[in-house]
């Protein structure tokens, strides 16, 4: 942070106390931040602390919370500390090691309330308690919704949040009697005595994907001498588009001979080369079973009807991108958590729980734009590059920040005085400000102090 914040120093200084200099944001500095956001009870603390107050302040919703963890891959030898280990990655990178992030959010805005940062080859099982543990301080006891995948749906979890007085709300996964109790509350609707949408979600490209893995022979077309290796490469298709006992697969060997004439001292020949074709063939009847289960899934909770209905709950249950987009804007350029260069455990929570709060602000700062244009019945213009005309009434805080880009403190140093000058505000950018409830004034008193810039 050190050298970005010398390039930014006219700025900071009056923004930040005069009592924090340069060398308070070096990387020593920061490592003491992170160590002290590491230890477990302060953190707990500011977590309960912050989540009550921005309730509070901004009046949220704080009936309905999500569950759910993602991973976060590093470059780290696991033995190195006993946060890094390998384990299942949602990343798509078995070969890293990695540590888990637990996340508390409220539904639907999203708005993180606790976090748990656990070891990468921890199953995602044993954290729901935790974590609904966690959150319970900063929204209070008794009668919220806490919403998981179904991993969240093992019979202790929901007894013991049961136990607690609050309710759950998760889909059951497909094991044990889950299959055959689902596909008795499908009887009505297969005979016709409940009136449904009919949806569509049959894959129709799998036929297609399957055929290209042994194309006709052709310049640049792989074909497979291997049996086995080409039944290894179906199956991983099958299970990929989950259509396992929908397409009957089979295998044709060919053989392909040519002639070759003789040539210097070399004889006439036929040249032999094997490789093996698919055919496939739709199962009719097991197609159409499974497009009869498609798109339905069991629920469960413990919710009275009063409290939540059946629409109520998918539609709850469906709000899941919010959380999705929270993991996405940790990994991703928004904050950066790849890759981790901090080695130590401790450093690496506290990284995770510092870069929590930054995500707060993202989360905030884009409900309160869209809470106030939508209640002045208004859109943005101006946030989109090579295409100024066009309108939102829900920009993300990405889009908002960057809009002030362009904004440049120039700072003149004279003998005798301190010159300041600072881009003037566009419509667009006094519009976000007061949309924010912030003043003109925060950036226009950059250029009224003539005191020299501390050096």
């Amino acid at each position: 942070m050190e050298p970005w914040v010398a390039a930014q120093q006219a700025t900071l200084s009056g923004l930040i106390p005069e009592s924090m200099g340069l060398k308070d944001f070096t990387d020593d500095r920061l490592a003491d931040v992170l160590g002290v956001l590491s230890q477990d009870a302060l953190w707990e603390e500011v977590e309960v602390q912050l989540g009550q107050h921005l309730i509070r302040v901004y009046d949220l919703a704080d009936d309905r919370i999500r569950l759910d963890s993602t991973s976060v891959s590093v470059y780290h030898e696991e033995a190195s500390q006993p946060l890094f280990r390998a384990g299942h990655s949602k990343d798509h990178r078995p070969d890293l090691a990695q540590f888990k992030l637990m996340l508390g959010t409220l539904d639907p805005l999203g708005m993180p309330l606790a976090s748990l940062v656990v070891a990468g080859n921890c199953a995602d099982d044993p954290l729901y308690l935790p974590a609904w543990a966690r959150v319970r301080p900063v929204v209070g006891p008794g009668q919220k919704l806490y919403i998981g995948d179904t991993k969240m749906g093992a019979l202790q979890t929901r007894a013991v949040i049961q136990e607690g007085g609050d309710y759950y709300l998760m889909p059951l996964a497909q094991v044990g009697e889950v299959p055959q109790l689902l596909q008795e509350r499908l009887q009505p609707v297969w005979a016709g005595d409940q009136a449904l949408q009919r949806i569509e979600a049959v894959d129709a490209g799998v036929e297609a994907a399957l055929h290209a893995l042994a194309p006709p022979r052709g310049r640049g077309k792989k074909q497979w001498a291997d049996q086995s290796a080409l039944e290894e490469a179906v199956q991983t298709v099958l299970n990929k588009h989950r259509v396992e006992g929908l397409l009957e697969v089979s295998y044709t060997q060919q053989v392909d001979r040519r002639s070759i004439r003789t040539y210097n001292d070399r004889p006439a020949r036929q040249e032999e080369r094997l490789r093996y074709t698919v055919e496939v063939q739709p199962q009719a009847e097991a197609i159409q079973q499974a497009r009869r289960r498609l798109g339905w899934r069991l629920y469960v909770t413990n919710a009275p009807p009063s409290a939540l209905s059946l629409a109520q709950a998918v539609r709850a249950y469906r709000g899941a991108p919010h959380i999705e987009r929270n993991f996405a804007r940790l990994k991703g350029r928004a904050l950066g958590i790849r890759p981790l260069y901090v080695q130590r455990e401790d450093h690496a929570k506290g990284m995770v729980r510092l870069l929590s709060l930054a995500l707060r602000v993202l989360t905030l700062t884009e409900y309160v734009v869209r809470e106030k244009l939508h209640a002045a019945g208004e859109t943005l213009t101006g946030l989109y590059a090579g295409n100024p005309k066009r309108k939102t009434a829900r920009p993300t805080t990405e889009r908002v920040l960057k809009a002030f880009k362009g904004i440049v403190l120039t700072v003149v140093q004279l003998p005798d005085q301190t010159i300041r000058h600072v881009t003037p505000l566009s419509k667009l950018q006094r519009w976000i400000l007061n949309l924010l409830g912030l003043p003109d004034s925060i950036y226009e008193k950059l250029t009224l102090s003539d005191e020299p810039i501390p050096i």
